[in-house]
């Protein structure tokens, strides 16, 4: 037994992925199959009722905001002037590549329309997986580890 417990802690981070992958395949299955998911009504309930609000709204879009393109890109230049490690240089870089090439990857892929119901900002595309979400949750993800 000690043996396992000491081969789950040298690779939790392993497993955390995988577990947090399988979840993104059932889901992404979910969309794909243009399912209408309990939890989206949930979820757009909970998000209309508690969270569109003066105060909090703002504030959401404010940390948005850190999703953006541009505000990625321009943190990444900074990135690379700041470190003169080319092999950490080439790791930020080919990780925003590839989590914006799987992001536009799944869109086409799964291709859900975004919610009509209510609209806090304008985009356009289709919602799944949000490119702000996955793509920030990579490049910031990748900087604190």
């Amino acid at each position: 037994m000690p043996k396992v417990i000491k081969f789950m802690r040298k690779n939790i981070i392993y497993f955390i992925v995988f577990f947090c992958f399988l979840i993104f395949l059932l889901l992404a299955e979910d969309v794909y199959t243009k399912e209408i998911m309990s939890l989206d009504i949930i979820g757009y309930d909970f998000i209309r009722n508690y969270l569109i609000n003066d105060f909090l709204t703002p504030i959401m879009k404010i940390i948005t905001m850190f999703g953006n393109a541009v505000i990625l890109l321009s943190f990444t230049l900074i990135l690379l002037f700041l470190f003169k490690d080319r092999n950490i240089n080439k790791s930020i870089v080919f990780n925003l590549i590839i989590a914006t090439t799987l992001n536009i990857l799944f869109k086409n892929i799964l291709q859900r329309p975004r919610p009509t119901d209510f609209r806090i900002i304008e985009e356009t595309g289709y919602s799944f997986p949000s490119g702000h979400s996955m793509i920030s949750m990579a490049f910031y993800g990748f900087l604190f580890i």
